[in-house]
């Protein structure tokens, strides 16, 4: 009997709320869902692993160019002596390929951070944390008593636990749409 009355205590649930009931169902279901993470983890390290492979692609480019920039060649037409250093043309080159080599160092480094908070972000305490937050905000605001701070407690919780995931999946999903076919073309021009 004591639990028809806290229901009755519910005033009827509108279309907005019954919305807002269901997307925060999703997002609370895909924070304890193991596929969700293990697939925003596999992405992450295919990305890291082609900034690593980039990055020392890069760099075995910039020793080859560097090795042909300090090439000199001494000429000595008629007893006059003459050195050429052609190798000097490719100083623009090689600084362009140190740059790239230094960019994907970066990436590398973005990829490990990213690796990191996905670590953390969905851990179980994290997702706990996240799933009585929303539960307590959604019992709230069904009786049209939840605290604002409440709220914006919930909002950052969510986007600490699902920003890095969906972020990362997306980033892939684009990366294998525009750019995998060119990257791949690219990397073996360069090798």
């Amino acid at each position: 009997m004591g639990g028809m009355k806290a229901l009755a205590s519910f005033p009827p649930w509108s279309t907005r709320d019954k919305l807002i009931a269901a997307l925060l169902l999703l997002a609370v279901l895909l924070c304890w869902l193991p596929a969700f993470n293990a697939l925003a983890d596999r992405y992450v390290d295919d990305g890291l692993k082609r900034s690593l492979v980039s990055f020392a692609t890069a760099r075995a480019l910039h020793s080859a160019v560097s090795v042909l920039q300090g090439t000199e060649l001494a000429v000595q037409p008629m007893g006059v002596g003459l050195t050429l250093t052609l190798g000097q043309v490719l100083a623009p080159i090689n600084d362009l390929i140190a740059q790239f080599a230094d960019w994907m160092l970066w990436a590398s480094i973005a990829f490990g951070m990213q690796k990191l908070l996905l670590s953390m972000g969905g851990s179980y305490a994290v997702t706990a944390v996240v799933s009585l937050v929303a539960l307590a905000w959604l019992a709230l605001h069904l009786q049209q008593r939840a605290p604002a701070w409440l709220g914006r407690l919930l909002v950052v919780l969510l986007f600490t636990r699902l920003v890095m995931p969906v972020t990362i999946i997306g980033s892939e999903w684009l990366f294998q749409q525009f750019l995998a076919q060119p990257y791949q073309q690219n990397q073996l021009a360069t090798e």
